[in-house]
C-alpha cells in the first residue's frame, strides 16, 4: 500500500470516527489489498465502525473480524464451486464402465 492510499484511509478513518489504532491494524493484517478502490475501503472501514459500535470490539479486533468473514466468505464460495464441479462429475459417471475395465 502506498502512502496516498494510507492517507486517503486515514481521511476516511477519521470521517467515520474510527481511531487510528484501528486503520493501521486493518493495513497490518492485511484488509486492505493493493487494487482496493475508495468505494471498498470505505466499505470495510464502515464494516469495522460497526462492528465497533454493535459488539463492542476494539479497532484491532474489528480488522481482525473483516479479514476472518472475508476469508469464510471466500471458503464458502470454493466449497461451492467445488460442490458444482462435483455435481458436474458425478452426473457425467456411467457406472457401469468399470466393470469393463480389465485386470
Amino acid at each position: 500500500m502506498n502512502p496516498s492510499d494510507l492517507r486517503e484511509l486515514r481521511r476516511l478513518a477519521r470521517e467515520l470516527e474510527l481511531p487510528a489504532s484501528a486503520v493501521e491494524a486493518a493495513v497490518d493484517c492485511g484488509v486492505f489489498d493493493t487494487e482496493a478502490t475508495p468505494v471498498e475501503a470505505r466499505r470495510t472501514l464502515r464494516q469495522m465502525r460497526r462492528i465497533m459500535d454493535d459488539l463492542g470490539v476494539n479497532g484491532p479486533g474489528a480488522a481482525l473480524l473483516v479479514r476472518m468473514r472475508r476469508q469464510v466468505l471466500l471458503m464458502h464460495h470454493e466449497l461451492t464451486h467445488m460442490r458444482r464441479q462435483q455435481e458436474a462429475w458425478l452426473a457425467e459417471w456411467q457406472e457401469g464402465l468399470w466393470y469393463d475395465l480389465p485386470g
